[in-house]
């Protein structure tokens, strides 16, 4: 959800609330790995995201079924909820961009999800 509605989001003016809700069991070094795959999926450089590694690493909980994880975006700062729990911020503005990317890029590995989460209909 975005205050404009729209993305790609004006993350210096829009508030961002991104929030996934796990339908089974993932450890945080599992999430971390799946979330390093995405943004190779999608051609990110390592350069642009291997220094939010270590601080993701000490934020992110493992994950049980029914858990929930939150992105607030928000003057640029990207802030991290755990079942509605305040868990961290990474300040750096980027991060929220390539962080969404994973979901929300044209060229994401999930293309149906993608369209569903912008509002589109699939045909799945």
């Amino acid at each position: 959800m975005t205050t404009s509605g729209k993305y790609p989001v004006d993350i210096t003016s829009d508030k961002v609330l991104f929030t996934i809700s796990y339908l089974a069991d993932i450890s945080s070094n599992d999430l971390i790995n799946r979330t390093v795959d995405q943004w190779e999926h999608l051609g990110i450089q390592s350069e642009r995201y291997t220094s939010y590694l270590p601080k993701l690493k000490g934020m992110w909980p493992d994950i049980k079924e029914g858990d929930s994880l939150s992105l607030l975006i928000d003057q640029g700062r990207s802030v991290f909820y755990f079942n509605q729990q305040y868990i961290g911020v990474i300040n750096p503005s980027e991060f929220g961009q390539i962080f969404l990317a994973i979901w929300l890029s044209e060229n994401t590995s999930e293309p149906n999800l993608r369209l569903e989460l912008l509002g589109g209909i699939t045909n799945e």
